[in-house]
């Protein structure tokens, strides 16, 4: 990622293998599944999922990588309604992208009462809590191969224009992560 895109300044996060010890609630010691995440600096300050976020997740019985918006707020949200209402035709572009791609479905937790009717490509991104574009393969195959990196940087890649939209997006609805000045935005 970083000499794909040596203008962004990226942050790795990795998860740790073991739950805290004080909040097992009858589960285990180790998590089931591991995972890293890269976003941009620009969100570093903010909380594990705070902003859009690329990411690689490893289980027992598959694997899945892709880029969403998982604790995405309320006002983010609006945010991206009001942004898919006043250029719907832009972000068509990009849904209809990744549609002909066919790697990458759209995924998270859907509104009980929609929040319009922008037609069946942009309500299943429009109508959602959170959003991430995620792709999902058995344990095994390409997870065990050795060009795995260069898959995930092609895919990450992929998702970039999306990446890209969802931070103006992020920067958009005027919140900004715990700690973070708010001059300290671009």
């Amino acid at each position: 990622m970083e000499s794909r895109f040596p203008q962004t300044d990226w942050r790795l996060h990795i998860a740790r293998i073991y739950r805290d010890a004080r909040r097992l609630f009858g589960r285990g010691p180790y998590k089931e599944h591991l995972w890293f995440s890269v976003k941009s600096a620009e969100l570093a300050s903010g909380g594990l999922l705070e902003g859009p976020v690329f990411w690689f997740e490893v289980g027992a019985a598959d694997f899945s990588y892709g880029m969403g918006f998982y604790d995405a707020t309320p006002a983010q949200m609006a945010a991206f309604r009001r942004s898919l209402d006043a250029n719907p035709a832009r972000f068509l572009r990009m849904a209809e992208d990744i549609e002909r791609d066919g790697r990458f479905v759209v995924e998270g937790e859907e509104y009980k009462r929609p929040k319009g009717d922008r037609g069946p490509l942009l309500n299943k991104w429009y109508n959602r809590r959170h959003l991430a574009l995620a792709h999902t393969e058995d344990f095994g195959g390409a997870l065990l191969e050795s060009t795995l990196p260069e898959t995930l940087a092609d895919a990450f890649a992929r998702l970039m224009p999306m990446y890209g939209f969802f931070l103006e997006i992020y920067r958009a609805s005027g919140e900004r992560p715990e700690g973070a000045k708010q001059e300290d935005a671009p």
